[in-house]
Formats: structure tokens, C-alpha cells, sequence
């Protein structure tokens, strides 16, 4: 996806995906992170942005002292592909924020 299209899929919506035992259900409101789990209100737990162009863009996430990935997106409707240090493959994305 491009960078343009990382930006419109994400910005302000909520990513839901699992890799192992650990599943995210991430809010991205502006540049912030909240993992809304238990708390419905979400916990504010990173930053992320887009950068790069075109077939080139990537989304970085930072966690802080829980480290910093790196992602290329690609839309595999009605799916995504989180592609980078660890793949999450099958991340769906909801509308706004909420509960997955």
C-alpha cells in the first residue's frame, strides 16, 4: 500500500490482530496508540507514523522501552499483512474505535 493509503486505512481506526498469544486491539487517534483491551477508554501506549512513498511506504510503531517495528502493509480484502521484524498476517481494521 502506499503511504497515502497506510495513512487513510489507519488514521483513526482500530487494527485488531493476533500473532501467538498476543492480540492488539490498537486505536490510532492522530499520531498516538491506544490498546483499548480492558479499558475502554484505551491506554495510550506508543506513537506511529508513515514514511516512505509509494510502493516504498512503511508504518512504524513505537512502543517506547517495548521497542519499535516496522511494517510494509499490503491489502489482502478483507484483510491486511503487517510485513516486517515480526508478520502478522490477517489484521483486520474497524471502523473508528472499538472492541474487536
Amino acid at each position: 500500500m502506499s503511504d497515502t493509503q497506510i495513512s487513510s486505512l489507519l488514521g483513526g481506526n482500530t487494527v485488531c490482530a493476533i500473532l501467538g498469544s498476543e492480540q492488539w486491539q490498537e486505536w490510532h487517534n492522530g499520531g498516538s496508540i491506544y490498546e483499548l483491551g480492558n479499558n475502554s477508554n484505551g491506554e495510550n501506549v506508543g506513537t506511529w507514523s508513515v514514511s516512505g512513498t509509494e510502493a516504498n511506504a512503511m508504518v512504524s510503531y513505537n512502543y517506547g522501552t517495548g521497542g519499535s517495528y516496522s511494517y510494509v502493509v499490503c491489502d489482502q480484502n478483507p484483510l491486511y499483512h503487517f510485513c516486517g521484524a515480526k508478520n502478522v498476517t490477517g489484521a483486520s481494521v474497524k471502523t473508528g474505535k472499538g472492541g474487536c
